[in-house]
């Protein structure tokens, strides 16, 4: 895990860098995008992924091949079916597939782990199962809370997967007249113009529906302001657990009579927020200390108050 991610890290860095090299080398400033991100870091990242699931289940130089037959056997199953469901859906980009695959078996396996460890302390202390797991994660927060980073990680994979199914559309509209992107169908309502103290512009109101169901009203705007001579797009963000919806006013044709609006539909973009704080709060938990280290501090404390005692007296 520490290997890939030196090499993730070395892989971003280069990209970075790479524009002021070329250009003192060369004289030319040649910009490195995101293809260049998309083919390196991408396998790296599902390398990282899979290396998630895999690391918790082997112990250190003792497993068996015979073990790991019985340990990989759901998480390699639960891959298998995820690949299969995704492939029946219509998937058909590699790395999405394999992203979704691997994203199946290390929640299963991170699923497996809990199960695992509760009814062992359950069995062994005749504790309820519920309480046996919150009592394993308060005794070894170092692993457990590991397994809760690990889990925020396999969301943000979910919410970069999205984006290999990323539609995007644009049209030329007037009062009353529609157009479809995806499954989205947005009609025009009207083009006001809109002041501010500080800007003026214009606002596109649109009524959005969505498989022929009513989805809402948005308004996009472009302003310009009056101090600063910008303009900017102000996005209107529909954002569901499923997909966004963004709708971008850019601006007047030629005609000054159609307004031009931008529409991108970016799948599971939120589960890239909800997988940062799975992965901050794991991270948080890990920090604090757990129950045996309470009490060797409460324990150190009351040492060191008696030996001030004992000085004192």
């Amino acid at each position: 895990n520490n290997l890939i991610l030196l090499a993730a890290c070395f892989a971003v860095l280069w990209g970075t860098v790479f524009p002021i090299f070329s250009e003192l080398i060369t004289g030319e400033q040649i910009a490195v995008g995101g293809p260049y991100f998309n083919k390196v870091v991408v396998p790296l990242a599902l390398v990282l992924l899979f290396l998630t699931g895999v690391g918790p289940l082997l112990a250190w130089r003792k497993t068996s091949f015979a073990s790991m037959r019985r340990i990989f056997l759901w998480p390699a199953l639960a891959a298998v079916a995820a690949a299969a469901v995704a492939l029946v859906a219509g998937v058909r980009s590699f790395y999405a597939l394999v992203s979704i695959s691997l994203s199946a078996g290390v929640t299963v396996t991170i699923i497996t782990e809990f199960h695992r460890a509760g009814r062992a302390r359950s069995r062994s202390t005749g504790e309820g199962f519920v309480q046996a797991v919150f009592r394993v994660l308060s005794i070894n927060k170092r692993r457990y809370g590991g397994y809760i980073v690990h889990f925020g990680f396999v969301l943000l994979m979910i919410g970069f997967t999205g984006q290999a199914f990323t539609t995007e559309g644009w049209a030329e509209v007037k009062p009353g007249e529609s157009f479809t992107v995806g499954h989205y169908e947005l009609t025009c309502k009207s083009i006001d113009e809109i002041e501010d103290p500080n800007w003026y512009g214009l606002q596109a109101t649109l009524d959005v529906t969505r498989n022929g169901k009513p989805f809402g009203t948005v308004s996009p705007q472009k302003r310009f302001y009056t101090a600063s001579e910008q303009t900017t797009s102000e996005v209107r963000i529909e954002s569901h657990l499923n997909e966004d919806l963004y709708v971008v006013f850019s601006g007047m044709n030629e005609d000054n009579e159609h307004a031009v609006i931008q529409v991108w539909i970016n799948p599971l973009v939120i589960w890239v927020w909800i997988g940062t704080m799975v992965l901050a709060l794991g991270t948080l938990y890990t920090i604090f200390p757990n129950v045996k280290e309470r009490r060797i501090q409460r324990g150190k404390r009351s040492l060191d108050r008696l030996l001030k005692a004992a000085e004192n007296a």
